[in-house]
C-alpha cells in the first residue's frame, strides 16, 4: 500500500511540476509544444490533486493535507469556471498587482468604479484577490497573454485551491471538536453536500475568502489559549470582514469564542487597512466601490427583510434548507455544544441582515450562495452533530442519511451538471420567480427541458 501511495504522490508531483511549467509558459498554440492546453488544465490539475489525495492517504500522510487535495480536486474536475460579473475583478486583479504592480482594473463595465483620474477600481473588495495571489504567481509572473480563457482558468485553480485550505483547516477544527472519523465525514460531507462545491471553489467570490478566514479562524482557537491565538483568530475574523463586510455577524460569532483585547486588535488590522484602501481609492474610508447602493440596497426589516430571511432558508432554488438539509443537523450541533452556541446565533444574525438586502435572491448563480461563507460554521456543527451518532434512534439516523443524500445530491449537480438554458432559467435567473416550486435544482434538473 505504502508502496503504490508513492507511485500516485510521485505522478502527482510530476503532473503538478507540468501544470505550473505550463501557467508560466503560456498556453500551447500546437499540441506538439510543452504546455498544455487551457482546456485540459482543469481536468488535469484536478486529476493531479485526486492523485495526490490518494497517495498521501495510503502513505499515512497527516488527513489535512488529504483533505486540502481532495478538497481542491473535486471543484476542478468539472472542467470549467462557474462565476459571474462579481467574480471578473478578483481574476484581473491578481494579473494586475503583479504584472502591472496596481490595485487598479480595467473600464469601463459594471465590475468597474470610474475614478477622478481616469481610471477603474474593482466594485467589490480586494481581499479575496489578494489571497489567491500566491496561487496565480506562476501564470502571472509568466509569459502567458491575459486572454480571458488564460484569466478564466486561472481563477478557477484558485478559488479551487482555496476551498481546499477552507476544508483542510475546517478539518482541523473538526478534530478538536469531534473523533477522527466524525471529522472525516462531516468534511466530505461539507465539500459534496453545501456550497463548497458549486460556489466557493468555482469562483473567487467574495465568499471564498471569507470562508476560508473563518476555517483558518475556526483552526486557530486550537492553539494554547494565550496572546497568539488570540491574535491569529481575531486576524481572520477581520479578515473575513475585509473580504466581505456584511460577514461582521459571523465574524464577532467567531471573536466571541476567545474574547480578549489582542483579539479584537487583531481583527482590526484587516478592517483598518480596507478602511485605508477605501481612503484612498474612493476618497472616503467609508465609501465602497458599491456607492449608493451600499445604503439604498437595504430593505426594511419589516416586511422585506422578514421575506428575505424566508427566502434565504426555504425558497426552491436559494433557500440553505430546501438545497442542502443536512444544515438542520449541523445548527443542532452548534448549539448542542454550549461554548458553539454563539456561531449558531451568528448564522441566525447574518441571516437577519442579508434578508433585508435587495438581491437576497443571489444573483445569477444557481443555488444557495449568500450564506456560503457561514460553511465552515455549519461543519464545525455537523461533526459536533455525527460524533453523537451511535446514541440516536432509528428515525434520527434515517433523517440524517435522507438530508445528506438530497444535500450531496444538489451540490453534486449544481457542481458537474450542465444546466440547459430552460433549466438554469428557473434555478439560475429565477425567471419565474424565487418561490417557484419547479425551480428546485434536482426538480429543474431532472424534469425541465
Amino acid at each position: 500500500m505504502r508502496r503504490a501511495g508513492r507511485w500516485l504522490c510521485g505522478a502527482s508531483a510530476a503532473m503538478a511540476a507540468w501544470l505550473v511549467a505550463s501557467l508560466y509558459l503560456g498556453p500551447a498554440t500546437s499540441p506538439r509544444l510543452f504546455p498544455l492546453p487551457l482546456h485540459a488544465v482543469l481536468v488535469f490539475a484536478g486529476i493531479a490533486a485526486v492523485l495526490g489525495a490518494a497517495g498521501l492517504a495510503l502513505r499515512g500522510a497527516p488527513l489535512p493535507l488529504v483533505v486540502l487535495l481532495a478538497g481542491a480536486g473535486a471543484p476542478l474536475l468539472n472542467s470549467r469556471l462557474i462565476g459571474s460579473q462579481d467574480t471578473e475583478p478578483a481574476a484581473e486583479l491578481v494579473f494586475r498587482i503583479v504584472r502591472e504592480g496596481s490595485l487598479h482594473v480595467p473600464g469601463p463595465n459594471t465590475w468597474s468604479v470610474a475614478l477622478p483620474d481616469g481610471t477603474f477600481a474593482s466594485r467589490y473588495p480586494i481581499a479575496t484577490p489578494l489571497l489567491a495571489l500566491p496561487l496565480a504567481l506562476p501564470a502571472s509572473l509568466g509569459h502567458g497573454p491575459l486572454t480571458l480563457l488564460f484569466r478564466n482558468v486561472m481563477e478557477k485553480l484558485s478559488a479551487s485551491v482555496l476551498t481546499g485550505a477552507m476544508l483542510a483547516l475546517l478539518f482541523v477544527a473538526m478534530r478538536r471538536l469531534a473523533d477522527t472519523r466524525s471529522a472525516l465525514v462531516a468534511a466530505a460531507l461539507t465539500l459534496f453536500g453545501s456550497a463548497a462545491l458549486p460556489i466557493l471553489g468555482q469562483a473567487l467570490w467574495q465568499h471564498t475568502g471569507a470562508a476560508l478566514s473563518l476555517s483558518a479562524g475556526l483552526a486557530a482557537l486550537g492553539l494554547p489559549e494565550g496572546r497568539r491565538r488570540s491574535l491569529a483568530v481575531g486576524l481572520c475574523g477581520g479578515l473575513a470582514v475585509a473580504c466581505r463586510p456584511p460577514d461582521l455577524p459571523l465574524a464577532l460569532g467567531l471573536l466571541w469564542l476567545d474574547r480578549r483585547p489582542l483579539t479584537a486588535l487583531g481583527a482590526a488590522i484587516p478592517v483598518l487597512l480596507t478602511l485605508l484602501y477605501q481612503e484612498v481609492m474612493f476618497g472616503g474610508a467609508l465609501r465602497t466601490g458599491y456607492g449608493q447602493e451600499a445604503s439604498i440596497g437595504w430593505r426594511p426589516p419589516w416586511p422585506d427583510g422578514a421575506i428575505g430571511f424566508a427566502g434565504i432558508w426555504l425558497s426552491p432554488p436559494r433557500g440553505l434548507l430546501t438545497c442542502y438539509p443536512i444544515v438542520l443537523f449541523a445548527l443542532w450541533g452548534l448549539w448542542r455544544r454550549r461554548e458553539l452556541r454563539p456561531l449558531a446565533l451568528a448564522i441566525l444574525a447574518e441571516s437577519l441582515l442579508i434578508g433585508c438586502w435587495w438581491a437576497w435572491e443571489g444573483g445569477w448563480c444557481p443555488g444557495p450562495r449568500m450564506l456560503s461563507d457561514a460553511t465552515p460554521l455549519f461543519g464545525a456543527g455537523l461533526a459536533v452533530a455525527l460524533q453523537s451518532w451511535a446514541a440516536w434512534r432509528r428515525p434520527a439516523r434515517a433523517a440524517l442519511v435522507v438530508a445528506a443524500a438530497v444535500s450531496c445530491a444538489t451540490g453534486i449537480a449544481l457542481g458537474y451538471v450542465v444546466a440547459k438554458p430552460a433549466q438554469y432559467a428557473l434555478f439560475g435567473a429565477l425567471r419565474d420567480g424565487a418561490w417557484t416550486p419547479r425551480a428546485w435544482p434536482l426538480y429543474a434538473d431532472l424534469f425541465v427541458r
